[in-house]
């Protein structure tokens, strides 16, 4: 029998996301009586391969994903791609195999997800299409103008041939560069905005540090004017005033740090405490306590929300109430939790609207980020293309129309 780690390290390349298609297939055959681990062999997705050759082998579903600690092996057994496409549909379908929850409620949740995240994805894409578009012609403007500059005019040709045009060439290069540069962590916006909404997961800045910019910009053009030596004062700035961008850091009570940032994801992609507020109402609906429910979350759940959900699990086990376990960064489930518990009402209900309304507000912020992206851009226009344009441009033309530059001997 295949090994099951050689099965689920058979990895492809950058497997796309689920469709709502393929979920559906998956519902309709949980409802016609199919278990979870029968139900993914419908699906005949590349993320999923791996999945379904494992299953094949004998390893139950629970297990196979609960092989996987954080994100790293155990014992030899590499768990499935949690942080794949796949992963959501999985840790949902192993979580209600294990308990004895209703599948089909969590690929409802699942199908929720994909659509919300679909939708986002769109309104996203229409919203800052502008912004994108104008920056993809703003950065090739300088470019494209020094070319047509070249092509009509000699004398500008020549001047771009000489030392000074050939060092006025370079510094707009470097210039269009970090413009682009910056752009690109612009237009990411978005995405670290939905991330940011989330407790457990730090949006990195969305652009460059301004004083690193203003640095690089006084030492390529005090280069330019006095030579080499003004790059020494601008280091200096960066040294003195700069330095390293500030992380979140977890607030007093928190059960477990603040995790590192974390590449931002898809506009609307799965939140972690978006998922595992499902895991734990799929569980609290089998009808295990708070701290068992926990702790079945931390081992299934995704791979960012483990530490803090083992560690909550571990407070509740100890006897902790909800309000100290959970901690600030968990307040609003510990406030739900504590309030459903006072007037008997389905709790697993309550954290299913919780986790609605967090993909919601990450949606809006998402949608807010986008609208501003063209606001944003102005900053490196401004810094960096604008000067790149005169030297690329503007200088040759003033050099080819004045006629007194001397090219050399």
């Amino acid at each position: 029998m295949t090994p099951p780690a050689a099965l689920v390290r058979r990895r492809a390349a950058r497997p796309g996301p689920l469709t709502p298609a393929q979920l559906l297939a998956v519902r309709a055959a949980l409802a016609a009586g199919a278990s979870p681990s029968a139900a993914l062999a419908v699906v005949d997705a590349p993320s999923l391969a791996a999945v379904r050759g494992a299953l094949a082998s004998g390893v139950t579903l629970p297990s196979l994903v609960r092989d996987q600690r954080d994100g790293a092996r155990a014992d030899g057994v590499d768990g499935v791609e949690v942080a794949g496409p796949a992963g959501p549909l999985v840790r949902a379908l192993a979580m209600a195999e294990l308990v004895g929850a209703p599948a089909g409620a969590a690929v409802d949740g699942v199908i929720d997800a994909v659509t919300a995240t679909t939708r986002l994805d769109g309104l996203v894409r229409v919203r800052s299409a502008q912004a994108r578009a104008s920056a993809r012609f703003l950065v090739g403007m300088p470019v494209a103008g020094a070319a047509l500059l070249a092509l009509v005019n000699p004398d500008a040709r020549r001047f771009s041939a000489s030392p000074l045009g050939l060092l006025a060439m370079a510094v707009a290069l470097v210039l269009i560069v970090l413009a682009h540069l910056w752009i690109r962590r612009l237009s990411r916006a978005p995405a670290n905005a939905a991330a940011a909404v989330d407790p457990l997961t730090a949006a990195p800045p969305s652009g460059p540090d301004p004083t690193a910019v203003v640095a690089v910009v006084v030492a390529v053009l005090g280069s330019l004017v006095v030579g080499p030596s003004a790059a020494v004062p601008a280091a200096v700035v960066r040294a003195g005033v700069g330095g390293p961008r500030r992380r979140r850091v977890a607030a007093a009570g928190d059960p477990t740090p603040a995790p590192p940032a974390r590449p931002p994801s898809a506009a609307g992609g799965t939140l972690p405490t978006v998922e595992t507020l499902e895991l734990l109402g799929l569980a609290l609906a089998a009808g295990p306590g708070l701290a068992e429910a926990c702790r079945l979350t931390a081992a299934l759940g995704p791979p960012a929300s483990r530490p803090a959900w083992r560690d909550i699990a571990g407070r509740l086990a100890a006897g902790e109430p909800p309000t100290e376990a959970f901690g600030t960064r968990f307040g609003e489930v510990a406030d739900l939790i504590a309030i459903t518990e006072r007037w008997g009402a389905p709790v697993a209900q309550a954290l299913r609207s919780l986790a609605a309304d967090l993909r919601h507000r990450a949606a809006t912020a998402a949608e807010e980020a986008a609208e501003r992206l063209a606001v944003r851009l102005v900053l490196p226009t401004t810094l960096l293309l604008v000067p790149a344009f005169g030297l690329l441009v503007v200088l040759p033309a003033m050099a080819a129309t004045l006629g007194g530059v001397r090219l050399g001997p």
